[in-house]
């Protein structure tokens, strides 16, 4: 038998709180990695993967959250879910 979840909403100033720190995070990032001491490629390089393991993640959050009360992705995406994040990491 499935398990059925409660679903709470969250308050305003949660979301609030998850926006500026999310925010922050991605702004703090993307000036270490613009004031990096190195070659111009170097700090692509970087920033193409830090776009990559951010966007990884957010898939794999979103995955596991749709296929939490039942299995609605093949299980193809799921492996390949799996891979792009463990390869983003």
């Amino acid at each position: 038998m499935p398990q059925k979840y409660l679903i709470r909403r969250d308050t305003p100033s949660w979301s609030v709180q998850v926006w500026l720190s999310f925010g922050l995070a991605v702004t703090a990032c993307t000036i270490g990695i613009w004031h990096m001491p190195s070659q111009k490629l170097d700090r692509a390089f970087l920033a193409v993967g830090f776009c990559f393991c951010l966007f990884a993640s957010f898939t794999l959050a979103k995955m596991i959250r749709d296929n939490r009360d039942e299995r609605i992705d093949t299980s193809a995406w799921v492996i390949t879910v799996w891979a792009g994040f463990a390869m983003a990491v």
